[in-house]
């Protein structure tokens, strides 16, 4: 059995072991910061956090404040917890999450995570948490290329080669193996189907390849597929459309427009929804905007007005177009086409000689195009040539 001296001296070598650590750590992160590499770059652990004296446990402390909210992420792999608005007096900015306290969490997953306030050392009142709850995932699916890793030998043993899928999205930081590709080829654009594995480890299951990733025509679809935007109507949408489209023109309610109004758009434009108009005054100039009014044919909680609402806006490529609207109505009743009536909203603004706004008033209109202007058109109009 050891005397209380032998243990006395085994305690206070130690003790000088672990104080040697400690100068032997922060005598390194001095010279790391001298260097500014910056210590996510060196995965270095060090105990001298800025005050923000970093924890790892799921419990909260006295100090601490649990919230709810989305967590947004970042290539580099920390992220941000924006609180939901039952927390927002509680912190109105979001909540800072470190690379290695995401608990697997990805961009968009609704998560419950811990948090406290802290003071840097410039002074700043930041905040810092972990997340101890994914409490609904936000992505069901991810798109990228598809690629596949060589095979790797790591003295007798052999690994095979793996299937691994590069995201389009920069905010998602990870790269997750994909265990059935379904047909699909490497180099290939395709949405995968997201699996969670114990651990928070991630892998995934293609269901759907867009074609090769460097192909105009897979990048539009999977944008598309992407931002949930649908490319097909309906056969009620499409007949709403043709009915609506195919009704009389009225003057109820609506002023006549008879200025010369005309629409400018590029050569290969087929919606035209916007015109206008110029004319000289005593005083200045009187400036006419002219939209296509589609609210007089899309009625509200109506087939149309919910296809309307799923898609939001039209979406241009460089070469094409998926309308917000059916045909009939996207290239017919709501576009401002030459020589043709159409139902507007008509912004009648007066200016000064000098281009300041008088006075301005915006109402419903019957207006007819003169002429389809064509930017380059236009601009050599203005260039005298």
């Amino acid at each position: 059995m050891k005397s209380k001296k032998t243990l006395r001296k085994i305690t206070k070598v130690n003790t000088h072991k672990r104080k040697s650590k400690e100068r032997a750590k922060n005598a390194l992160m001095r010279a790391v910061m001298e260097t500014n590499v910056g210590t996510d770059a060196l995965k270095i652990s060090f105990s001298s956090d800025e005050g923000r004296r970093a924890r790892t446990s799921p419990k909260a402390r006295r100090d601490e404040h649990i919230i709810t909210g989305v967590f947004s992420s970042s290539k580099s792999g920390f992220g941000f917890v924006t609180a939901d608005e039952e927390y927002r007096e509680i912190c109105e900015r979001d909540i800072f999450i470190p690379e290695d306290k995401t608990l697997g969490a990805i961009d968009g997953d609704r998560v419950e995570a811990v948090f406290h306030f802290y003071t840097s050392r410039f002074g700043e009142n930041k905040t810092e948490g972990r997340i101890r709850k994914i409490i609904e995932y936000g992505r069901r699916s991810i798109i990228g290329t598809l690629t596949v890793t060589r095979p790797e030998r790591h003295g007798s043993r052999r690994f095979p080669s793996r299937y691994l899928i590069i995201p389009d999205d920069q905010k998602l930081a990870l790269t997750p193996e994909v265990r059935e590709i379904s047909g699909a080829e490497v180099g290939d654009k395709v949405e995968a189907l997201i699996v969670r594995e114990q651990y928070g480890k991630i892998v995934c299951d293609v269901i759907r390849s867009f074609g090769a990733a460097d192909s105009k025509n897979a990048n539009y679809e999977a944008i598309l597929t992407e931002c949930e935007i649908p490319t097909e109507f309906s056969q009620a949408e499409l007949k709403e459309a043709e009915d609506m489209a195919a009704l009389p023109l009225t003057d109820t309610d609506r002023v006549r427009r008879s200025e010369i109004i005309f629409t400018i758009d590029g050569e290969g434009a087929k919606d035209l929804d916007d015109a206008v108009s110029l004319k000289k005054t005593s005083s200045g100039w009187l400036l006419g905007v002219h939209i296509a009014d589609v609210s007089s044919y899309v009625r509200e909680k109506s087939a149309l007005d919910r296809a309307v609402m799923a898609r939001g806006t039209s979406v241009y490529f460089t070469d094409k177009v998926v309308p917000m609207l059916p045909p009939a109505l996207s290239n017919g009743a709501c576009s401002l086409n030459a020589g043709e009536e159409k139902y507007a909203l008509s912004a009648i603004i007066n200016l000064s000689a000098d281009g300041e706004i008088k006075k301005t008033k915006i109402e419903k209109s019957i207006i007819k195009s003169r002429v389809r202007g064509v930017y380059s058109e236009v601009n050599a109009i203005f260039e005298k040539r």
